[in-house]
């Protein structure tokens, strides 16, 4: 149950990413935000970074992807100040990006071999 935009209040909505690996379904994704909500902030998660389907080269290429479609959608991606009154909350949105390789920790018992690899 989305909300529905209105003149009484102004919604925002912070996604921190693991929308979806597929650009069509992140397109629709956002679509449906962007119309229920007044302001929509969108951090990238390592899923959306997964490359499934042929189209990027690797994870940068379709990360300019993602914020191209974004900026055409209206989806924020980059630090947003938000006032109410005298408050003020500032959203800076953090990319990071990880690698097995710095993962020194055993694996956990009841990982599924595929997610090993």
């Amino acid at each position: 149950h989305l909300p529905k935009k209105s003149p009484e209040t102004f919604n925002v909505l912070v996604l921190p990413g693991d929308v979806s690996d597929d650009l069509e379904v992140f397109k629709e994704a956002m679509k449906m935000f962007t119309a229920s909500f007044d302001l929509v902030c969108y951090t990238p998660g390592n899923h959306d970074l997964w490359l499934r389907k042929k189209g990027h080269l690797d994870s940068l290429q379709k990360l300019r992807s993602l914020y191209g479609l974004c900026d055409a959608l209206g989806v924020r991606v980059g630090p947003v100040q938000l006032e109410c009154g005298s408050r003020k909350v500032m959203l800076v949105p953090l990319l990071s990006f990880y690698t097995s390789d710095w993962d020194k920790e055993p694996e956990l018992p009841w990982c599924p071999e595929q997610q090993k690899e």
